[in-house]
């Protein structure tokens, strides 16, 4: 396929062409010869121009072209905003046995593919030897969720606790603390 020269017609830049004595520039971008021409010139160049443009080498079919891929790979990111402390209360006569304590929080998960949440938390604690059972949940369900495959994922979710005291005597008095871990992972 041969390449055509492109010509624009511009009073901007000139030279003159020793062909006619009218003004012409000739600039080369890109491997193509851009011919621009004076308005006034156009008629009379056009046929020396088409008979020496025939003759050239502009026209030349050697012109080497190259390609190349782009590319880039994105990876597996995530995110958890949100998430406050949850304070457990009770409706119930604090400290009182079988009393029910409980707390949730919503938090937003963001990940641009599929990705595990996976929350982990253990009894609540004061000092050392002390401890109240207590139970964690995502959603109201279990402890884990699997967003869905091959797809983004923006949504808030929820995250409760809760503790039962056992008898009055069952566990001391005070301020009951654990930590909870909310873990994305791959796939």
């Amino acid at each position: 396929m041969k390449n055509h020269p492109i010509v624009v017609l511009s009073s901007k830049i000139s030279l003159l062409t020793k062909e006619t004595g009218q003004k012409s520039c000739f600039k080369k971008i890109k491997n193509k010869k851009i011919i621009v021409l004076r308005r006034v010139a156009m008629k009379k160049l056009l046929l020396p121009l088409a008979l020496a443009l025939s003759s050239s080498n502009i026209f030349a079919s050697d012109i080497e072209n190259s390609s190349a891929e782009i590319s880039m790979d994105v990876a597996l990111y995530a995110s958890i905003t949100g998430l406050d402390t949850l304070e457990l209360s009770t409706s119930d006569a604090g400290g009182s046995e079988g009393a029910v304590y409980s707390a949730s929080d919503s938090f937003n998960l963001e990940s641009n593919g599929q990705v595990r949440l996976v929350l982990a938390g253990s009894d609540l604690k004061i000092g050392e030897n002390h401890t109240i059972p207590t139970t964690f949940s995502l959603n109201g369900g279990g402890t884990s969720l699997d967003t869905a495959t091959d797809s983004v994922h923006n949504q808030a979710h929820t995250v409760s606790a809760s503790a039962t005291l056992g008898a009055i005597s069952d566990q001391l008095s005070g301020d009951y603390e654990i930590g909870i871990s909310l873990t994305v992972t791959a796939m």
